[in-house]
């Protein structure tokens, strides 16, 4: 049995738009159909979407949440956490947020990601996921511990070519360590998400 079924609505598709039932089952799509093509018992929950718009929630990909910035006087602040600003994108049609796990000296990827987890687990009403950001020197066993990341559902990896300010030294990572970076994200089917400003300019 479907767990869901959205009759009538305009929905909109990468063909464009045309008015649908959709058909979801294990959180997913299962079908897309002519207006009538299910006869509502097949659903455990119905909604008459005539005369409005169905589509993909929407994704944003690049968030700070419940993020610590110090401001120019040196004082903390802490951004919004996941409830919060989670309940607001719902609102708007967003429906997953795309976060950062700092990878920090002294832990693994997979650290920086359940540390992150607990920040968000229990508490965002949207999904969401991760950047890995790393931080300066990255350690020797940096790319096997990249390459794992990627393979537990975390592909991304954002790197910074300039510590942006003065105040924040200790992002920047050396070309050296760009590449071998590339190199896992390659071969691992990853992809690289650059900060690329230049300290000099």
């Amino acid at each position: 049995m479907l767990e869901l079924l959205i009759r009538g609505g305009d929905v909109v598709t990468p063909e464009g738009v045309a008015t649908c039932d959709v058909a979801i089952a294990g959180e997913r799509i299962a079908a897309i159909a002519a207006p009538g093509a299910f006869p509502t018992q097949s659903a455990q929950r119905t909604i008459d979407a005539s005369g409005r718009i169905v589509m993909p929630g929407g994704i944003d990909p690049h968030v700070h949440l419940k993020h610590v910035w110090i401001k120019p006087d040196g004082t903390p602040l802490v951004t919004a956490g996941p409830d919060q600003v989670g309940r607001a994108a719902l609102h708007g049609g967003t429906t997953t947020l795309i976060d950062f796990a700092y990878w920090r000296e002294g832990q693994s990827a997979l650290q920086a990601i359940e540390s992150r987890d607990k920040d968000f687990v229990g508490s965002s009403p949207c999904d969401w996921a991760y950047h890995i950001m790393l931080h300066s020197e990255p350690p020797p066993e940096f790319a096997g511990q990249l390459a794992e990341a990627i393979q537990a559902g975390y592909p991304t990896l954002k790197i910074f070519t300039t510590n942006i300010l003065p105040s924040r030294s200790g992002r920047m990572i050396d070309f050296g360590d760009i590449w071998e970076a590339f190199q896992v994200l390659a071969r691992e089917g990853g992809l690289g998400v650059i900060h690329a400003e230049d300290n000099d300019i």
